[in-house]
């Protein structure tokens, strides 16, 4: 584990990344600027009849390839707000959701979470809806402290978005000290690297402060790797920082070089282990490398698969991650991938080639790792070539009801893992059901039924930190809930931050998901 404490240049009064209303404005993420926060603690706003105003916010594709999921996601959070409203769980406090599109795209959603924490101070987040924008955007909730429901990134590596940076005020020396002196008794960083640029005035006056608070506080600076100001790829800084055998890095940067660095060191070959850094990102849904295999080994024995073509997108990181999760899932149930077929989302994909390799005999099954678009050109092509007996074994990329009603007969034999299936079991489940019918005259999917289950655990959270409805609370309390009470089941957060109840597997019988067997 390697431990970073950066600090910025425009942070001149106060630390970033606290409970709302902690200060009265917070270094914009996305632009770097300085926006005004809604100050929740200090001067809360009030409903008519003397009621906190808090802000919870739901960042939900609402247009692009999420689109399909995003929609129902929306649905069982607001459904979920509502009745907390209307019950009054949390004496003095009435929610209220503030829902912004992240348009299945990461640079807009940066923009909307911006938004949503700075802007509006929310204390809580649902979503991004796909896994391959919250990977490039929850680091923007980390940072700020606000905890993040992730109720359909089944494919995101949440232990690696974990708190990238202690953000330390340049004016006052103390609090420098007093950030090192808890990164090294909470994680046990007693050697770090100094990173600095020489050529920056700004960068320089910074590096005295650190190497002032390092000595103060006990930790041994070990090195110092210089950097250029400006630099597009911080790759060789980070290489030559891990290679001096030490615990923890000391950034001394601008703004913009900050989040340069932190770009490098949150993704590719010399991406930082902050596994057990951090507490803000909490997974509702289950992952799929939890319920491929455990689909696979229901399904493949009952069907007799043993030979199966493997179809993804090696680009898409939810497509590549639930193609990792059928690899293990082959393995560990006998099952051979005897070719992959790769493909690109957002075109035309001609899956001709898998479908010739089964009617030749050489496989009797397939795995599709895709979202909503790709399987449903899968699954009618697969229709087209005469093939609907050769089973389909996808991801909850085709968890979606509106496309299994469209395809009708081409989505005979298509078994998927899934979170629930309405109207589920117990009172929870069922009244939720209803609930959700009677509001949006649709039967609710596993979608709404984990957006519904988010609102549920954050309430649990509060309720267990004495009603109080802050980020802290949340963020402390998920970690030790136990065995609560939600349509999706009895749920209990593990040790790394994943949902843990029992899921269903999932086959389609005229257009509809039914349970398997």
């Amino acid at each position: 584990m390697l431990v970073v404490l950066v600090s910025l240049v425009v942070l001149a009064a106060a630390c970033s990344g606290s409970d709302a209303g902690d200060s009265a404005g917070a270094t914009n993420r996305a632009t770097g600027t300085t926006a005004p926060l809604v100050p929740v603690g200090t001067a809360p706003e009030r409903t008519p009849d003397g009621k906190q105003i808090v802000k919870v916010g739901a960042l939900v594709s609402q247009t692009g390839a999420g689109a399909p999921y995003g929609a129902s996601q929306l649905h069982g959070v607001e459904l979920g707000i509502d009745q907390l409203n209307q019950r009054g769980t949390i004496p003095g406090v009435t929610f209220q959701l503030v829902v912004r599109d992240d348009h299945s795209d990461a640079e807009q959603a940066k923009v909307a979470l911006t938004q949503l924490i700075d802007e509006e101070g929310i204390i809580a987040l649902f979503g991004p809806t796909l896994s391959s924008v919250a990977a490039k955007v929850d680091r923007i909730a980390v940072a700020a402290g606000v905890p993040v429901l992730a109720i359909s990134n089944t494919t995101l590596d949440i232990l690696t978005v974990g708190d990238p940076a202690w953000r330390v005020a340049l004016t006052d020396p103390a609090v420098a000290q007093d950030n090192l002196t808890l990164v090294r008794d909470r994680f046990g960083v007693h050697k770090v690297a100094l990173v600095w640029d020489p050529n920056d005035r700004r960068s320089r006056d910074l590096a005295v402060r650190f190497r002032d608070a390092a000595q103060k506080a006990g930790v041994d600076v070990k090195g110092e790797v210089a950097f250029t100001g400006g630099t597009s790829d911080f790759s060789a800084t980070v290489r030559d920082a891990q290679q001096l055998d030490v615990e923890g890095l000391l950034v001394a940067a601008s703004n913009d070089d900050a989040r340069r660095f932190f770009g490098t060191v949150a993704q590719g070959p010399t991406r930082l282990d902050f596994n057990t850094i951090g507490n803000s990102v909490w997974r509702v849904a289950l992952s799929e490398r939890t319920v491929i295999p455990k689909t696979v080994a229901a399904v493949t024995p009952a069907l007799g698969l043993s030979r199966v073509v493997l179809a993804f997108d090696p680009k898409d990181q939810y497509s590549k991650g639930a193609a990792d999760a059928f690899r293990t899932g082959a393995a560990a149930s006998g099952v051979t991938i005897v070719e992959e077929l790769e493909y690109t989302s957002g075109q035309t994909v001609d899956f001709a080639k898998a479908f010739a390799t089964a009617k030749s005999g050489a496989a009797n099954g397939f795995f599709v790792s895709a979202l909503s678009a790709e399987a449903k050109q899968f699954l009618e092509q697969r229709a087209a070539a005469g093939l609907t007996d050769i089973p389909v074994v996808g991801g909850d990329g085709f968890a979606d009801n509106d496309l299994m009603r469209e395809l009708g007969p081409a989505a005979a034999n298509l078994y998927i893992g899934g979170d629930w299936l309405a109207p589920g079991t117990g009172p929870l489940s069922t009244t939720f059901t209803a609930d959700f019918t009677a509001a949006y005259k649709a039967t609710p999917d596993q979608w709404a039924a984990l957006g519904f289950a988010g609102v549920e655990l954050i309430t649990a959270a509060m309720q267990q930190g004495n009603g109080t409805a802050t980020r802290a609370t949340i963020r402390t309390e998920l970690g030790s809930l136990q065995a609560v009470p939600t349509v999706l089941g009895a749920v209990t957060f593990s040790d790394l931050r994943e949902a843990e109840f029992p899921g269903v597997v999932l086959t389609v019988r005229d257009g509809t998901f039914v349970a398997f067997p």
